[in-house]
């Protein structure tokens, strides 16, 4: 199809099952749009998740066919997922392959909906780590699609959900594969004499079993009955720590069992990533759970909390709005900074005075600063003040009056002590630190990535 010379965009809608070229939950659904007349001209396909191959060769390339055999999504513009929630692997699986192709889709809760073998392995391959040639379907791929990415028999069949090895077979021949299932990884068999139960503990190697099978049988599991000798960390190999730490961070589980297999030419694959992994059970309990106390300790740090603690702690970002209402101040940039512990703002013609016997202490705020032009820049007088010693951002200690004054962030008012300090030089006339931080935000540095002159 073609406007002008040129190709239409490609936009597929993606379904959970094929309910029939009618239903508005498959096949109607596209066409009502189209038929509304207000949507863009595109090619636009509808498929469902329970129809897809999902295809990674031996040498890293990966594609998605429908039943047919045809190729899906490499030539398409934007991708709307519709309906997926009851198979949130084989839609994760998609969007791990969009995401490493850079095609825009909708909407991103996809990416994080698989957690099992099957989306691993796509989320695996995204990062560009080495993994085990897989064809992942629920019917029979054809004979020439299992030639191509699999090469010849044997072949190995995984359940998507199983466990320690359970489910797994060898079969001799394309012909032996089932029909139809629930689910399958289908992996070429290969040959070997072991594999690696690596332990990752804060996304760390800590060690591994090498676990070799029991003869007669095919999966190195030790629930299973294989037998298993310790290596520690040093033993493994710069490549295989590598890459057990690049795979269990890339599905985000930092305390798992990574399991990998080393072919006949040297190179090692990932098999899969297990959440957790055993560790207070199967064999060497005594070095798993030693290696899982270390990391336990780096990552139990002391904490101070406060008398009073508050129920909920606000995201703000690296720059926030702040007012002062007591001095008529509004919409002022402050720049959030967890490296100095006290506040400040900006002032000049700072004096101290007395009358009646009272002392007071007299400054203007903002004035001077060169981002606070378009604001008012009162002269204040306040009497609850004091004088404090602080060091700067170069390490110098600096005599400074510090004040109590309110001040409003997003609609939210306190009164905290903020020291008066020539600004003029620094990017943000008010600075925020730890102790007004403390208690009360936690800092997103993503956030505010704001430009002043638009802002102000």
């Amino acid at each position: 199809m073609t406007v002008a010379g040129s190709q239409l965009p490609v936009v597929y809608f993606v379904f959970r099952r094929n309910e029939g070229a009618s239903s508005t939950r498959f096949g109607g659904f596209a066409r009502r749009l189209i038929n509304s007349g207000k949507m863009p001209a595109a090619d636009y396909r509808t498929v469902a998740l329970d129809d897809l191959t999902y295809a990674i060769d031996s040498s890293g390339a990966a594609a998605i066919y429908d039943e047919q055999g045809r190729a899906l999504f490499h030539d398409a513009s934007f991708v709307y997922f519709k309906s997926w929630e009851s198979l949130p692997e084989r839609a994760s699986m998609v969007a791990s392959y969009l995401r490493a192709k850079g095609i825009p889709f909708i909407d991103e809760a996809v990416r994080y909906a698989g957690v099992h073998k099957a989306s691993q392995f796509w989320k695996l391959w995204a990062q560009g780590i080495a993994v085990v040639p897989t064809i992942i379907s629920t019917h029979r791929p054809s004979r020439a699609l299992v030639r191509d990415v699999l090469g010849d028999a044997p072949y190995l069949i995984k359940p998507i959900h199983g466990e320690k090895g359970r489910g797994v077979e060898k079969l001799a021949s394309y012909d032996a594969l089932p029909e139809r299932t629930d689910g399958l990884l289908i992996q070429p068999y290969i040959e070997n004499h072991g594999d690696y139960r690596v332990m990752v503990y804060g996304y760390s190697v800590r060690g591994a079993l090498y676990r070799s099978a029991q003869e007669g049988k095919i999966v190195n599991n030790t629930s299973q009955g294989a037998i298993s000798e310790f290596l520690e960390r040093g033993a493994l190999g710069e490549e295989l720590v590598g890459l057990a730490e690049r795979a269990a961070s890339t599905v985000e589980c930092a305390v798992a069992g990574v399991d990998v297999i080393v072919d006949g030419n040297g190179r090692p694959y990932v098999l899969e990533v297990n959440q957790g992994s055993q560790i207070v059970t199967g064999h060497f309990t005594d070095k798993k759970i030693e290696a899982f106390g270390d990391f336990m300790h780096e990552r139990i740090a002391g904490r101070t909390v406060r008398k009073v603690q508050n129920n909920r702690l606000e995201v703000i970002g690296r720059y926030v709005n702040v007012n002062f209402p007591e001095f008529g101040v509004s919409r002022v940039l402050a720049k959030v900074d967890t490296g100095a512990y006290q506040s400040a703002v900006h002032a000049a013609d700072i004096r101290e005075g007395e009358e009646d016997g009272v002392r007071y202490l007299e400054f203007s705020l903002l004035d001077g600063h060169g981002k606070t032009a378009g604001h008012k820049t009162p002269k204040c007088r306040v009497t609850d003040y004091d004088k404090t010693t602080v060091k700067n951002s170069f390490g110098v200690r600096q005599d400074r009056y510090s004040i109590k004054a309110r001040i409003s962030i997003n609609g939210r008012m306190m009164k905290t002590g903020i020291t008066l300090a020539d600004r003029k030089e620094m990017a943000a006339p008010i600075l925020l630190g730890r102790r007004f931080l403390r208690g009360r935000y936690i800092v997103n540095v993503e956030l505010s990535r704001i430009d002043w002159e638009k802002s102000l």
